[in-house]
């Protein structure tokens, strides 16, 4: 995957060995390309502009184009979390990979929605906001914490 940077802000999601690579572009553009052994000749290639993301995956070696919808994208550098009736399946995916942490929630409240802003909190006070918010029962077990 090559990436080549046409006057921008964005934020770039490569995880190793994850089945994907994604980058969410905040202004400008971007080229995103693929190639093969020479990284001259080009595969496949598309330019990205402002509020879109770009997804290489990387089983496939295919490049997808879609609209930014994680808010958030930018959260490890702003510190803020903002969520607008968001599913709360969602929202534990975000704090999870927002902050390396394992929560697991009960299928019982994946209907569940959440609309809140967090500025600066640690990942303790999300999780005591959320027990609190939607009276959960908490159980921690070595690095987990369950909503139940």
């Amino acid at each position: 995957l090559g990436i080549e940077v046409l006057g921008t802000s964005f934020n770039l999601r490569a995880i190793p060995g994850s089945p994907s690579y994604s980058l969410d572009l905040i202004q400008g553009k971007v080229r995103l390309f693929t190639f093969d052994e020479n990284p001259e000749i080009r595969i496949e290639q598309m330019i990205l502009l402002a509020g879109e993301s770009g997804v290489y995956d990387t089983e496939t070696g295919r490049l997808f184009r879609s609209k930014t919808t994680d808010n958030n994208f930018m959260s490890w550098k702003t510190g803020v979390l903002e969520f607008v009736n968001a599913p709360l399946p969602e929202v534990i995916k975000t704090l999870n990979r927002v902050y390396n942490i394992n929560i697991q929630l009960a299928s019982k409240h994946d209907s569940l929605r959440l609309t809140a802003r967090f500025e600066g909190e640690t990942a303790d006070q999300l999780i005591e906001s959320l027990q609190t918010i939607f009276q959960f029962e908490l159980l921690r077990e070595a690095d987990q914490v369950y909503f139940n």
